[in-house]
């Protein structure tokens, strides 16, 4: 088992240095949705293999495409937030809050809160496994739960620090920026993106998400 764990690892590594240059070329959304069809389906199939190198071999390659889960978030979510939010929302990510800025005294509940997604997750896992007592049974759930993050391809917006990086994505990169703008009720300033050296920059730093 030690050794099942140890080729997971070596995926994770693999996986971040693999999806770090296909996020870059391809995008952040695209990277993440293609890791979680992949992932899930691999750990899908680690419940019908029978025998030890098989089930190491998924293992290896399921660390691998599932480093996207973790890694592609964590960046799309910076990437898509403004400038009083991104550290805050590094550490949490799924967690909203209201105030623009913290103070020092509620730095260490905001830190013990920002463990409470994982936990929650960890717990969900633990009543799975519990109703449904049987260990195939638990590896296909969960691969499902998976699989169903392709939903979010109809949800979830490309990083616009991303388009904007692509010469030829500007005007998506505006369309992304304007639709998060309107949900958020916060007008974008005229003149706000620029052309500069052969490049779109975003020339006024606001929270528009």
């Amino acid at each position: 088992m030690a050794f099942i764990n140890m080729g997971y690892m070596f995926g994770l590594l693999i996986g971040s240095f693999l999806f770090g240059i296909l996020s870059d070329k391809y995008g952040r959304r695209k990277a993440l949705l293609v890791g979680a069809l992949i992932s899930g389906g691999l750990s899908l199939s680690m419940s019908f293999v029978k025998d030890y190198w098989s089930y190491f071999a998924l293992r290896l390659f399921l660390g691998i495409f599932s480093k996207s889960l973790f890694m592609l978030a964590f960046m799309i979510a910076v990437e898509i937030s403004g400038v009083n939010y991104k550290t805050y929302l590094g550490i949490l990510i799924q967690v909203l809050r209201s105030e623009k800025k913290f103070h020092k005294r509620h730095l260490t509940i905001f830190l013990l809160c920002s463990k409470v997604p994982f936990a929650i997750g960890e717990m969900l896992v633990g009543l799975i496994a519990y109703l449904l007592q049987d260990w195939y049974r638990l590896q296909q759930t969960m691969s499902g739960l998976v699989l169903g993050l392709v939903i979010l391809w109809y949800f979830m917006p490309e990083s616009p620090r991303w388009l904007l990086s692509k010469s030829n994505k500007y005007q998506e990169a505006i369309k992304v920026l304007t639709n998060g703008a309107k949900y958020n009720r916060r007008p974008l300033p005229e003149g706000f993106l620029r052309y500069d050296d052969g490049t779109f920059r975003v020339s006024i730093l606001v929270d528009y998400f």
